[in-house]
Parts: C-alpha cells; structure tokens; sequence
C-alpha cells in the first residue's frame, strides 16, 4: 500500500476510521498515532477508531485547477472485504457535496481521484466514506460538517513562474513583484538576485516576508553592479507544509520609475507651445533634445532634455518645409530632421530651424520604388542612412544620406511584411527594429535588410502583441515595444512589453487608461543619452517619461 500511495505522489499517513457504534481501541488507536507522526511530521494526524472498519489516507496538497487530484486510500473490515470506498467532495462555499467512487486496487488498497471538472481555484472540501459487511466509517470523523480543505492551486508548491523584478534604467532595482496567485498557500518567501543565472541561497537575499505581500522594495545597499544593465532574479517561496520551491533565475533590467509628462490629457485643436493634438512619432538627438511629430497640428515640436518646450517647426500645407500628418521624425548625426508625412506621401528633411535640405518620393501614392504611400516611420542609423516604413506598399525602403534611393524589402527572411508599423534604428543592436502589426511581430533587421532576429505572436500573454507600432532599443540591449495601436485593441494590450538582450520576453507594464502608468493607445517611445524612455501616448495626447 505504502508503494502505491507513492506512486501517486501521497505520503503514508493514516486517518483510521471503524464502523459507528462500537467502542474505540485506545491501543489501535495510539500505535496508529505514533506511526503517522514518525511518518510524516508536517502533517497533523487525525484519527480514530470506532468498530472494525479501519480506513486511512492521506490528504493531497492539491492540483492544478482542471486536473483530477490524485487519491488513494487502505479500507480494510475484519469481518470481510470493503465492497465501496466513495469520495465526497464540493467547492468551497457550494451547497451540495457529490461523490465519486475509488476504484479497488485489490485487496485493501483503493485508488482513484477527485475530478478535475469539479476543482477550482477557491478550493476544494471533500471526506471518503468506506462500506463493509460491518458497516461504514467516514473520515474525517463528523463529516460532512468537519473536512479537509485542498489548495488547489498549490502543489508543494507551483513554482511561481509569475515573479519578475523592476529596475530603472540606470540599473538600480527597485521593487520585485510577483503576482498574488502565487501564494494562495506560501507561508513565506525571499527573493534572491545573482550577477550570473545561477540564483541559491547564497547571493544577495534582498527581501523576504510572510507571504501576504505581492512585492518587496529592494534597499539601496544590495552589493553587486548591473555593468551589463541586467541581472538575475528569483523568488523562493515555502508552503504550509514547510516545503519551498524556486522561481526561474530570471534575467531582467526593466523600467520603472515614472517622472511625468509632456503633452495634455485632451486634443489641443488650438496648437498651443507644448500641447499635442494626435502625438503619433519621436526621436531624440546627442544632448538629449526631444522632437515629437504632432501629427493632427501638423507640425514637430522640439523639447530640452528635461521636457520643456522650446521651439516648433512646419505648419500644414504640401509646400517645402510644410506639412500635412507628419507621422513619424528622426534627427540624424547632422542635426537634420527627417519627417515621414502620412497625407503628403513624402519624406522631408529639414535642418533644425525648419529650412527645406530635400525630398524623398514625388508628394503623390505610387507603388514605384523611391516614392511612397502613406508612409508611417523614418529613422537614420549612425551613417546617415535614412529607412522608411511605406505602409500600403508593405515595404521598407532605404535611402543614401543625400536622399538616393537604395533599396526595398518586402519580407524579413522570407516572411512578407503585413500591415506594417515603424522603424527604428538600435545602435545596441547593430540594426533595425521593424514591428509589423499585421503580423504581431518584431523584426530585427540587418542594414541590408537580413533577418536577425524576431519577437512576440499575436496575443495577450507574456511577450504576445496586439497591434504593435513603435520599439526601441536602450543602451544596455533591452528592446521596448509599445502595444496597442488602435483604439479598437483590447484593452490588456494597451502596454509596453520588454525583450532582453537575447531576445528573450522579459517583462511587461501599463494598462488601458490615462492615469500614472497607463496607456492609450502607446504609438512609439525612444531611450535618450541618459536612460531616460520617452514613450507617445496618442490618444491621450501626452509624452510619458521613465527615466534614471
């Protein structure tokens, strides 16, 4: 019998049970007591003895909701074969308790489970019933009024994959989360960081606490550097029946600290300095200054690096230095400005006092090769090359630094482009980051337009989009995506999602709305010299700053 509770995973501890009725032995009773405390010391015996009928197993700790939980049991009746063990079991806080019948495994032992149709995750009562030529006996005693209660979402316990850590961007960590699932049944729990992926007892234990808690400040003091912007985390938690578990070492250098904003929260029809009426593209140049395409006001606006307003350029029209829905803006090594007009079907470059340098593409839709229709993005690599998203066209163009047509791609390693989103030139990664929106993914492309990597599918889940328009990459190699452009999106994708160095999704933050925090519809984001990520925020027409 000891085998076969093993193999389901149950530990041998007995809750002998007879037949109502007749007297107890107080000696039976008491060798069974000792026998389960030298068992199993982390668990509390419950037993009795009341006529002949002994039946003992032991409770499971419990299940993933939706499996069945596995059940075995020893009935045994001195005047004759147990012919029935039965399960009783309900939710907890339902009214009606059902039951199902173990199966014999011969003999004296029984096995069988508890359905997984009938757990949730609040829980699960249940008590076994066994019949004999005796009689019956029940465990626990008075059942149904006295149960045992299954965590069901704790087994021994699930090793909480939901735990992840936040830093700002200059690589100080400052809190450590996890969600609240994860310790329905945790006593406790310390979370842990490493320099390496190797994570134990021996690093840098940074916070601890009784289980209650959905996160943890980390102090100042934490030894050890992040030189390369990331280190490993991981969270060990210990269950009510002193067993622990260890999350993944997970690899993470996310952002965290909000500073404010740029913008208003409504459309600014009147194109007052500073004010945004459909934000939608950014860029930042080498001392920090921010330049935001203000696409309903038809202008770019300029900021200093700490946000204030200091100058604007365009006005709406299809001459040279005006436009119309400028969509996206890069400023290139030069200082010159490279604005991708969505109606105009053009690109501009200006310098920084709005003066007209030149045009890419004829200022009408056309499929020929140089020219545009609607085009979304534009950005310049280190050498002055300039690439442009061209939206209807499902392409990426490529331009000299004069303007000179190069090249167009059309897939990214054989994939065809789809409803295509931006472009972003990430000198950590040597190349350029095109999200196609059509297609839930990032692209990581070489100057030459080779594929070298890509990221998310379509979705809510971890490293998962739903429309996706802007990515950047920072410093230290992380790749931020903002989600969710469309109104229409649902609202969990209204977010920016995280990817490591190796491509790896690493975290998410934001919710639909338009408080701290929050996005509405998050169009493209940019990481400045110092660290700080500036992130465009169309629908509620605001610049959101994260920063060191």
């Amino acid at each position: 019998m000891l085998d076969a509770l093993r193999l389901l995973g149950i530990a041998p501890l007995a809750l002998a049970l007879v037949a109502a009725g007749c007297e107890p032995d107080p000696d039976a009773d008491d060798d069974t007591a000792d026998d389960d405390t030298a068992d199993d010391d982390d668990t509390a015996d419950d037993d009795t003895a009341v006529g002949e009928i002994t039946l003992a197993h032991t409770p499971p700790k419990g299940a993933t909701e939706g499996e069945d939980v596995p059940l075995a049991a020893t009935a045994q009746d001195d005047g004759g074969d147990v012919t029935e063990v039965l399960v009783h079991y309900r939710n907890v806080g339902d009214a009606d308790f059902v039951q199902a019948a173990l199966a014999s495994g011969g003999g004296a032992d029984w096995s069988g489970a508890i359905p997984g149709a009938h757990v949730s995750s609040h829980g699960l009562e249940y008590w076994l019933q066994a019949t004999g030529p005796s009689g019956s006996a029940v465990a626990p005693e008075g059942a149904p009024s006295s149960t045992y209660v299954l965590d069901t979402a704790n087994v021994s316990p699930p090793p909480p994959e939901d735990f992840h850590a936040w830093y700002d961007w200059s690589g100080a960590a400052v809190e450590a989360r996890w969600a609240p699932s994860v310790h329905l049944d945790v006593a406790s729990y310390e979370v842990f960081r490493s320099d390496d992926e190797t994570v134990d007892e021996g690093d840098d234990l940074v916070g601890s606490g009784d289980g209650t808690a959905t996160s943890v400040a980390v102090p100042d003091d934490v030894d050890g550097t992040l030189a390369s912007g990331y280190s490993w985390w991981a969270l060990r938690v210990t269950d009510d029946h002193g067993e622990t578990a260890w999350s993944p070492a997970r690899r993470t250098s996310n952002l965290h600290l909000y500073e404010g904003f740029i913008g208003n929260s409504s459309p600014n029809a009147m194109a007052s300095d500073g004010k945004f009426n459909l934000p939608t593209g950014i860029d930042v140049d080498a001392a920090g200054r921010i330049y935001v395409a203000d696409s309903s006001n038809h202008r770019v606006q300029v900021f200093d690096a700490a946000g204030q307003f200091t100058g604007k350029l365009g006005s709406q029209g299809t001459g040279q230095g005006q436009f119309q829905l400028p969509w996206d803006v890069a400023v290139d090594s030069g200082g010159n400005l490279w604005v991708a007009e969505y109606q105009n079907h053009r690109v501009q470059v200006v310098d920084g006092s709005g003066t007209f340098r030149l045009q890419l593409g004829t200022g009408s839709n056309t499929e020929a090769e140089g020219g545009f229709w609607f085009p979304v993005s534009v950005d310049t690599d280190d050498d002055g090359f300039a690439y442009v998203v061209d939206a209807h066209n499902a392409r990426v163009q490529k331009f000299a630094p004069d303007g000179a047509f190069l090249e167009a791609w059309t897939d990214a390693g054989g994939t065809p482009f789809s409803a295509m989103g931006g472009v972003s030139w990430s000198a950590a990664h040597g190349g350029l980051l095109v999200t196609d929106q059509g297609l839930d993914r990032v692209f990581l492309l070489s100057t030459d337009g080779e594929l070298v990597a890509d990221m998310g599918s379509p979705g809510t889940g971890d490293g998962q989009f739903t429309e996706p328009h802007g990515a950047c990459g920072t410093a230290p190699g992380f790749v931020v995506v903002t989600d969710g452009d469309s109104a229409l999106a649902v609202a969990a994708s209204h977010r920016l999602t995280i990817f490591d160095p190796d491509g790896d999704f690493s975290w998410y933050f934001g919710d639909f709305g338009s408080a701290e925090g929050e996005f509405s519809v998050p169009s493209d984001c940019v990481s400045a010299p110092d660290g700080t990520l500036w992130v465009v925020n169309r629908i509620d027409y605001r610049v959101h700053r994260y920063g060191p």
